[in-house]
């Protein structure tokens, strides 16, 4: 395994900031993610996402994410996208959010052996109707290294953290948002088609007493 390895998931684990009391739940995550090459330096691509609680009554959370980028260099992407996010909660009122975003994705570390540090920054204005709208940022560091030589199965880390920009009336507030871990594998089913299945775990911060979710997630990545 590769020295980097490790240092990187203790540090990317370490990165939830710790909270004494939270309110446990277990989810699970469904996401389909397509991508297609509108021309040498252009991407398109569409996620669709499901999310249930961990009483699998039925959908909680359903979201739509078509998005657009531009490689400036194979090192560098520059994204926008829209966002449709629909929440139903087994008891309460649903609510539909939309957002706007745009994003820099780009390549930290990048070695012959497979080994790949990446990265995003992301920009998202979140909208309801009748509200503010809610600035948000998020900070993603990914790590992927094949489990050992020529191997096309990957082990994946990466950290997200989100944190909102300014108050609104309908919910989002300044300050830490959440943060989100994830410990998986990155495996090769057909030709263009890999599955990422994990552990994600979620850190929320709430007025109250904040959630940590632990959550099975599946993400199937599809290129076109």
């Amino acid at each position: 395994m590769h020295r980097i390895w490790i240092p990187a998931a203790v540090a990317l684990l370490a990165a939830a900031p710790a909270h004494a009391q939270t309110e446990q739940n277990g989810q699970a995550w469904f996401a389909v993610n397509a991508v297609t090459a509108l021309s040498d330096k252009v991407d398109a691509t569409l996620e669709l996402h499901t999310r249930v609680d961990d009483s699998l009554t039925g959908l909680t959370q359903l979201l739509v994410r078509p998005s657009v980028s531009y490689k400036l260099n194979p090192n560098l992407a520059l994204t926008a996208g829209y966002l449709f996010f629909r929440h139903d909660p087994e008891a309460g009122r649903t609510t539909n959010e939309h957002r706007v975003w745009e994003q820099i994705g780009y390549t930290i570390l990048s070695r012959p052996d497979g080994l790949r540090l990446t990265g995003r920054t992301r920009l998202e204005q979140r909208f309801r109707e009748g509200g503010e709208t809610g600035w948000r940022v998020r900070q993603q560091v990914r790590v992927d290294a094949p489990l050992h030589t020529a191997s096309k199965v990957n082990a994946v880390i990466w950290n997200e953290t989100f944190f909102g920009l300014n108050d609104t009336g309908w919910g989002p507030r300044a300050g830490f948002d959440q943060t989100r871990t994830f410990v998986g594998l990155n495996l090769p089913l057909i030709d263009r088609v890999r599955l990422e299945p994990g552990y994600l775990n979620q850190l929320i911060a709430r007025p109250g007493p904040n959630a940590m979710n632990h959550v099975l997630a599946v993400n199937f990545n599809v290129r076109l």
